[in-house]
C-alpha cells in the first residue's frame, strides 16, 4: 500500500528569511539543509523575488 504524500505549507515570512539568507551570501543547498527545504523549492522562491525586482529591506 502506498503512503500518501503530505504536502507541506510554507508562511510567506519563512520563505523571505530564506531567500535572504541566499542574498546574503549562503549557497542555495547550505540554506535547503539547515531549514530543511527541496532545493526546487527555495530556487522558486528566489527567482520569483527576482523576478519581481524588489529589494528585501533588512
Amino acid at each position: 500500500m502506498a503512503t500518501k504524500q503530505v504536502r507541506v505549507a510554507y508562511t510567506q515570512e519563512f520563505r523571505l528569511e530564506a531567500v535572504r539568507l541566499v542574498q546574503s551570501g549562503q549557497s542555495q543547498m547550505q540554506v535547503c539543509q539547515a531549514l530543511g527545504i527541496p532545493k526546487a523549492s527555495l530556487n522558486s522562491w528566489v527567482k520569483a523575488l527576482q523576478s519581481l525586482e524588489l529589494p528585501i529591506a533588512q
